[in-house]
Protein backbone atom coordinates (compact mmCIF):
# COMPACT_ATOMS: atom_id res chain seq x y z
CA UNK A 1 0.00 0.00 0.00
CA UNK A 2 1.29 3.35 -0.83
CA UNK A 3 2.14 6.14 1.93
CA UNK A 4 -0.12 8.38 0.73
CA UNK A 5 -3.08 5.60 1.06
CA UNK A 6 -2.31 4.94 4.39
CA UNK A 7 -2.39 8.29 5.49
CA UNK A 8 -5.51 9.20 3.68
CA UNK A 9 -7.95 6.37 4.92
CA UNK A 10 -8.12 6.83 8.67
CA UNK A 11 -9.35 10.26 8.32
CA UNK A 12 -11.13 11.03 5.04
CA UNK A 13 -14.26 10.40 5.98
CA UNK A 14 -15.76 12.92 8.22
CA UNK A 15 -12.71 15.63 6.83
CA UNK A 16 -14.18 18.57 5.51
CA UNK A 17 -12.86 19.40 2.49
CA UNK A 18 -10.64 22.20 2.48
CA UNK A 19 -8.99 20.67 5.00
CA UNK A 20 -8.53 17.30 3.03
CA UNK A 21 -6.98 19.46 0.26
CA UNK A 22 -4.63 21.08 2.35
CA UNK A 23 -3.44 17.21 2.72
CA UNK A 24 -3.28 16.52 -0.47
CA UNK A 25 -1.22 19.18 -1.68
CA UNK A 26 1.19 18.27 1.48
CA UNK A 27 1.81 14.32 0.43
CA UNK A 28 1.85 15.19 -3.20
CA UNK A 29 4.95 17.69 -1.87
CA UNK A 30 3.61 20.86 -4.14
CA UNK A 31 4.19 23.76 -2.10
CA UNK A 32 5.78 25.84 -4.46
CA UNK A 33 3.76 28.91 -5.53
CA UNK A 34 1.37 28.37 -2.50
CA UNK A 35 3.47 29.50 -0.16
CA UNK A 36 4.83 32.29 -2.20
CA UNK A 37 4.42 36.13 -0.81
CA UNK A 38 4.19 37.35 -4.70
CA UNK A 39 3.10 34.78 -6.81
CA UNK A 40 3.44 35.13 -10.46
CA UNK A 41 0.09 33.72 -11.63
CA UNK A 42 0.45 31.92 -15.42
CA UNK A 43 -3.03 32.90 -16.33
CA UNK A 44 -3.16 35.17 -19.16
CA UNK A 45 -0.80 32.69 -21.62
CA UNK A 46 -0.08 36.16 -24.15
CA UNK A 47 2.32 36.02 -27.11
CA UNK A 48 3.45 37.98 -29.61
CA UNK A 49 0.72 38.83 -31.79
CA UNK A 50 -2.03 37.68 -29.78
CA UNK A 51 -4.92 40.95 -28.47
CA UNK A 52 -5.52 41.21 -24.90
CA UNK A 53 -8.29 43.79 -23.28
CA UNK A 54 -7.75 46.02 -20.36
CA UNK A 55 -9.20 45.02 -17.24
CA UNK A 56 -8.16 47.95 -15.05
CA UNK A 57 -10.48 50.91 -15.35
CA UNK A 58 -7.13 52.92 -15.92
CA UNK A 59 -4.14 51.29 -16.83
CA UNK A 60 -1.37 53.30 -17.32
CA UNK A 61 1.49 52.36 -20.30
CA UNK A 62 4.60 53.49 -19.87
CA UNK A 63 7.88 54.84 -22.11
CA UNK A 64 9.80 51.87 -20.84
CA UNK A 65 9.05 48.47 -18.92
CA UNK A 66 9.00 48.93 -15.06
CA UNK A 67 7.52 51.04 -12.19
CA UNK A 68 10.87 53.07 -11.27
CA UNK A 69 12.38 55.57 -13.59
CA UNK A 70 9.62 55.35 -16.33
CA UNK A 71 6.91 57.79 -17.56
CA UNK A 72 3.53 57.57 -17.98
CA UNK A 73 2.47 58.93 -21.52
CA UNK A 74 -1.04 56.81 -22.24
CA UNK A 75 -3.74 55.77 -20.36
CA UNK A 76 -6.21 52.92 -21.27
CA UNK A 77 -9.87 52.47 -20.49
CA UNK A 78 -11.47 48.96 -19.25
CA UNK A 79 -12.03 46.89 -22.22
CA UNK A 80 -10.02 48.73 -25.00
CA UNK A 81 -8.35 46.06 -26.89
CA UNK A 82 -4.17 45.90 -27.36
CA UNK A 83 -1.80 43.48 -29.37
CA UNK A 84 0.79 41.84 -27.73
CA UNK A 85 4.66 42.77 -29.73
CA UNK A 86 7.02 40.74 -27.02
CA UNK A 87 7.76 40.13 -23.48
CA UNK A 88 10.23 41.42 -21.54
CA UNK A 89 12.50 40.48 -18.83
CA UNK A 90 11.37 42.98 -16.50
CA UNK A 91 8.49 41.89 -14.22
CA UNK A 92 6.92 44.26 -11.27
CA UNK A 93 4.67 43.46 -8.09
CA UNK A 94 2.12 45.15 -7.58
CA UNK A 95 -1.29 44.58 -5.64
CA UNK A 96 0.56 41.63 -4.04
CA UNK A 97 1.24 39.74 -6.81
CA UNK A 98 4.36 39.42 -9.64
CA UNK A 99 3.72 39.75 -13.03
CA UNK A 100 5.50 40.78 -16.24
CA UNK A 101 5.68 44.23 -18.71
CA UNK A 102 4.77 43.77 -22.31
CA UNK A 103 5.59 46.45 -25.05
CA UNK A 104 1.70 46.42 -26.86
CA UNK A 105 0.64 48.46 -29.78
CA UNK A 106 -3.01 49.72 -29.44
CA UNK A 107 -5.55 52.59 -31.29
CA UNK A 108 -6.39 55.86 -29.35
CA UNK A 109 -7.80 58.84 -30.95
CA UNK A 110 -7.24 57.39 -34.29
CA UNK A 111 -3.79 56.63 -34.15
CA UNK A 112 -1.56 54.16 -33.82
CA UNK A 113 0.43 54.05 -30.73
CA UNK A 114 2.58 51.61 -28.78
CA UNK A 115 4.41 51.38 -25.25
CA UNK A 116 4.77 48.81 -22.37
CA UNK A 117 1.71 47.89 -19.62
CA UNK A 118 2.04 45.48 -16.46
CA UNK A 119 0.06 42.42 -17.10
CA UNK A 120 -1.58 42.85 -14.25
CA UNK A 121 -3.88 45.10 -16.22
CA UNK A 122 -4.90 42.91 -18.52
CA UNK A 123 -8.16 41.07 -18.17
CA UNK A 124 -7.70 37.19 -17.97
CA UNK A 125 -10.48 35.95 -20.44
CA UNK A 126 -13.52 37.67 -21.62
CA UNK A 127 -16.58 36.16 -23.37
CA UNK A 128 -20.44 37.77 -24.53
CA UNK A 129 -23.76 37.59 -23.12
CA UNK A 130 -26.95 39.35 -23.34
CA UNK A 131 -26.47 39.93 -27.19
CA UNK A 132 -23.01 40.96 -27.28
CA UNK A 133 -22.08 42.79 -24.17
CA UNK A 134 -18.82 41.93 -22.75
CA UNK A 135 -18.11 40.18 -19.67
CA UNK A 136 -14.54 40.27 -18.31
CA UNK A 137 -12.86 39.15 -15.22
CA UNK A 138 -9.31 40.04 -13.46
CA UNK A 139 -6.86 40.40 -10.78
CA UNK A 140 -7.87 43.20 -8.05
CA UNK A 141 -5.26 42.15 -5.21
CA UNK A 142 -3.12 39.02 -3.71
CA UNK A 143 -3.87 38.43 -0.34
CA UNK A 144 -0.94 35.63 1.17
CA UNK A 145 -1.77 32.66 3.56
CA UNK A 146 -2.02 34.25 7.08
CA UNK A 147 -2.55 31.52 10.23
CA UNK A 148 -4.86 29.23 8.92
CA UNK A 149 -6.79 31.43 6.56
CA UNK A 150 -5.55 29.98 3.23
CA UNK A 151 -4.18 32.50 0.19
CA UNK A 152 -6.58 34.20 -2.06
CA UNK A 153 -6.91 36.40 -4.94
CA UNK A 154 -9.42 39.34 -5.12
CA UNK A 155 -11.06 39.07 -8.31
CA UNK A 156 -13.44 41.54 -10.46
CA UNK A 157 -16.32 40.69 -12.86
CA UNK A 158 -16.88 43.84 -15.08
CA UNK A 159 -20.18 43.74 -17.91
CA UNK A 160 -19.17 46.37 -20.35
CA UNK A 161 -21.18 47.46 -23.47
CA UNK A 162 -20.98 48.25 -27.12
CA UNK A 163 -19.56 51.52 -25.69
CA UNK A 164 -16.72 50.54 -23.09
CA UNK A 165 -19.63 51.93 -20.76
CA UNK A 166 -19.13 49.32 -17.12
CA UNK A 167 -22.63 48.52 -17.07
CA UNK A 168 -22.39 46.02 -13.74
CA UNK A 169 -19.60 44.58 -11.80
CA UNK A 170 -18.79 41.79 -8.83
CA UNK A 171 -15.82 41.09 -6.95
CA UNK A 172 -15.38 37.75 -5.52
CA UNK A 173 -12.46 36.11 -4.06
CA UNK A 174 -10.27 32.96 -5.46
CA UNK A 175 -9.25 30.55 -3.38
CA UNK A 176 -5.28 30.53 -4.42
CA UNK A 177 -4.04 26.49 -4.34
CA UNK A 178 -1.41 26.55 -7.42
CA UNK A 179 -4.31 26.63 -9.96
CA UNK A 180 -2.70 26.87 -13.58
CA UNK A 181 -5.13 27.63 -16.07
CA UNK A 182 -8.66 29.85 -16.41
CA UNK A 183 -11.93 29.99 -18.03
CA UNK A 184 -15.01 31.79 -18.82
CA UNK A 185 -18.02 30.44 -19.98
CA UNK A 186 -21.66 32.53 -20.60
CA UNK A 187 -24.29 30.32 -20.11
CA UNK A 188 -28.22 31.10 -21.11
CA UNK A 189 -30.61 31.74 -17.80
CA UNK A 190 -30.43 28.32 -17.71
CA UNK A 191 -34.19 28.21 -16.61
CA UNK A 192 -33.93 30.16 -13.04
CA UNK A 193 -36.48 32.90 -13.16
CA UNK A 194 -35.23 36.59 -14.11
CA UNK A 195 -31.97 35.82 -15.32
CA UNK A 196 -31.11 36.76 -18.28
CA UNK A 197 -27.26 34.70 -18.68
CA UNK A 198 -25.16 32.94 -15.95
CA UNK A 199 -21.47 33.64 -16.36
CA UNK A 200 -19.06 30.31 -14.91
CA UNK A 201 -15.99 31.43 -14.21
CA UNK A 202 -13.22 28.27 -13.32
CA UNK A 203 -9.57 28.13 -12.13
CA UNK A 204 -8.36 24.98 -12.96
CA UNK A 205 -6.06 22.33 -11.23
CA UNK A 206 -3.90 19.78 -13.66
CA UNK A 207 -1.98 17.98 -11.17
CA UNK A 208 -2.11 16.46 -8.08
CA UNK A 209 -4.40 17.14 -5.35
CA UNK A 210 -4.69 20.85 -7.07
CA UNK A 211 -8.40 21.78 -6.84
CA UNK A 212 -10.29 23.36 -9.05
CA UNK A 213 -12.46 26.08 -8.03
CA UNK A 214 -15.87 27.28 -10.63
CA UNK A 215 -17.93 31.06 -9.34
CA UNK A 216 -21.18 31.07 -11.20
CA UNK A 217 -22.77 34.75 -11.40
CA UNK A 218 -26.30 35.23 -12.73
CA UNK A 219 -26.98 38.57 -14.57
CA UNK A 220 -30.71 39.49 -14.92
CA UNK A 221 -30.37 42.58 -16.95
CA UNK A 222 -29.07 45.09 -14.21
CA UNK A 223 -26.92 43.42 -11.76
CA UNK A 224 -24.59 40.21 -11.33
CA UNK A 225 -26.19 37.70 -8.26
CA UNK A 226 -23.65 35.26 -6.97
CA UNK A 227 -24.58 32.07 -7.74
CA UNK A 228 -23.54 28.55 -5.38
CA UNK A 229 -19.54 27.98 -6.11
CA UNK A 230 -18.62 24.01 -7.25
CA UNK A 231 -15.42 22.65 -6.48
CA UNK A 232 -13.88 19.40 -7.20
CA UNK A 233 -10.11 17.79 -5.98
CA UNK A 234 -8.51 14.35 -6.92
CA UNK A 235 -5.40 12.19 -6.04
CA UNK A 236 -4.74 9.61 -8.98
CA UNK A 237 -5.91 6.52 -7.57
CA UNK A 238 -6.11 7.23 -4.35
CA UNK A 239 -9.53 10.08 -3.78
CA UNK A 240 -11.64 12.02 -5.76
CA UNK A 241 -14.11 14.91 -4.79
CA UNK A 242 -16.50 16.30 -7.37
CA UNK A 243 -19.50 18.95 -7.02
CA UNK A 244 -21.79 18.96 -10.19
CA UNK A 245 -24.55 22.37 -10.54
CA UNK A 246 -27.73 21.32 -11.71
CA UNK A 247 -30.00 24.24 -12.85
CA UNK A 248 -33.61 23.75 -14.17
CA UNK A 249 -33.10 23.59 -17.43
CA UNK A 250 -30.59 20.58 -16.73
CA UNK A 251 -32.72 18.71 -13.74
CA UNK A 252 -35.85 19.51 -15.05
CA UNK A 253 -37.37 19.53 -12.24
CA UNK A 254 -38.73 23.10 -10.37
CA UNK A 255 -37.87 26.18 -12.17
CA UNK A 256 -36.96 27.53 -8.09
CA UNK A 257 -34.46 24.94 -7.65
CA UNK A 258 -30.77 24.61 -7.93
CA UNK A 259 -29.12 21.08 -6.91
CA UNK A 260 -25.33 20.52 -6.57
CA UNK A 261 -24.60 17.36 -6.51
CA UNK A 262 -21.44 15.55 -4.82
CA UNK A 263 -20.15 12.68 -4.99
CA UNK A 264 -16.71 11.11 -3.39
CA UNK A 265 -14.61 8.32 -3.91
CA UNK A 266 -11.75 6.66 -1.94
CA UNK A 267 -9.74 4.01 -3.53
CA UNK A 268 -9.94 0.72 -2.36
CA UNK A 269 -7.12 -0.92 -4.06
CA UNK A 270 -3.90 0.16 -5.04
CA UNK A 271 -2.58 1.37 -7.92
CA UNK A 272 -1.37 -2.21 -9.69
CA UNK A 273 -1.91 -1.46 -13.00
CA UNK A 274 -5.83 -2.32 -13.00
CA UNK A 275 -9.03 -0.72 -12.30
CA UNK A 276 -9.44 1.00 -9.16
CA UNK A 277 -12.58 0.27 -7.11
CA UNK A 278 -13.56 3.30 -5.92
CA UNK A 279 -16.19 3.31 -1.91
CA UNK A 280 -18.03 6.20 -3.18
CA UNK A 281 -20.80 8.72 -1.65
CA UNK A 282 -23.05 10.82 -2.78
CA UNK A 283 -25.19 13.42 -1.62
CA UNK A 284 -27.71 16.35 -2.98
CA UNK A 285 -27.66 19.80 -1.64
CA UNK A 286 -30.73 21.71 -2.85
CA UNK A 287 -31.15 25.77 -2.95
CA UNK A 288 -34.11 27.43 -3.63
CA UNK A 289 -34.19 30.44 -5.90
CA UNK A 290 -36.46 33.59 -5.98
CA UNK A 291 -35.59 35.73 -8.54
CA UNK A 292 -33.25 37.60 -6.73
CA UNK A 293 -30.93 35.51 -4.67
CA UNK A 294 -30.99 31.96 -3.18
CA UNK A 295 -30.83 30.31 0.19
CA UNK A 296 -29.36 26.46 0.91
CA UNK A 297 -32.71 24.83 1.74
CA UNK A 298 -32.41 22.28 4.98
Amino acid sequence: MKLNQLIYKPIVQNMPIKYLTLLLVLCCASFGLYAQETPQPPYWELSAGDTAMVFADKAYIRDLPGMNGTTVVDSLSAGMTVKIMSEVPETSTVRGFNANWYQVRYHKDGQSQQGYIWLGMLALRQTRIDNGKTVLYGFERYTPAVNNKSAFYTCGLKLLDEQRNVLAQQTFAFDYSEQSYTEIKGLTGMGLKGLRNIVRIGFLGEACAIPSNFYYFGWNGSRFIPLPEAYRVSDAGVYYYTEQMLFPSEHKKDANFIYKMIEEGEALDEDNGKEIRYKTRKKKVTYLWDGKGYVKKK
